[in-house]
């Protein structure tokens, strides 16, 4: 009876969390980078680390890949952030309702999801698009890229370099539009 009632207090405790969810192709790259630069974030932050989780996955993952090397290499040398202990995972239902804001790579991954889960609707956005959106009186703002953050898979090492760099910025528009909410 007593480990039940722990067990419940630990759900109740985690559900407390908003889960960001990031998501890419392969869950190898972009989404695990994301993933690395909130995380890292997230403990410098006391109302962050109170109130947000992330995770990642991929639309076509392969279930246990590890994080693509030169994306592992560039976080740990220009960042300091290892992204090593990130597995592939499949976007499932279950990760899906474990998820209060999902954010994408680019719009393909966001439509594939909104065919699958429509009631996905309210909560994910491509994550330039919720970056970029601060204020919902001004419309985004999108680079020649539009809304996708590209792919460095199997690209040279500096793609990969400058992927990171853009979802660094990114990520940080990200944290400021969550810290900036909580004080409304």
């Amino acid at each position: 009876m007593k480990k039940e009632k722990q067990m419940t207090m630990n759900n109740e405790k985690q559900s407390a969390f908003k889960n960001i969810l990031f998501v890419c192709t392969g869950n190898t790259c972009r989404s695990c980078m994301a993933e690395g630069f909130f995380n890292n974030s997230i403990k410098k932050d006391d109302f962050l680390k109170a109130n947000y989780i992330s995770s990642s996955a991929g639309i076509l993952a392969w279930e246990g890949e590890p994080a693509n090397a030169d994306s592992t290499e560039v976080m740990a040398s220009k960042y300091g952030i290892d992204i090593s202990e990130c597995k592939a995972r499949r976007i499932s239902n279950k990760i899906i309702e474990k998820s209060q804001l999902i954010l994408t790579m680019t719009l393909e991954h966001k439509d594939f999801i909104l065919s699958g889960y429509p009631n996905t609707a309210s909560i994910i956005f491509t994550l330039k698009e919720y970056a970029n959106f601060l204020d919902i009186n001004r419309p985004a703002v999108f680079d020649s890229y539009g809304f996708d953050v590209e792919d460095p898979y199997n690209l040279e090492h500096e793609i990969y370099v400058k992927c990171a760099e853009e979802i660094s910025g990114l990520v940080d528009k990200v944290i400021k539009r969550l810290t900036d909410n909580s004080k409304c």
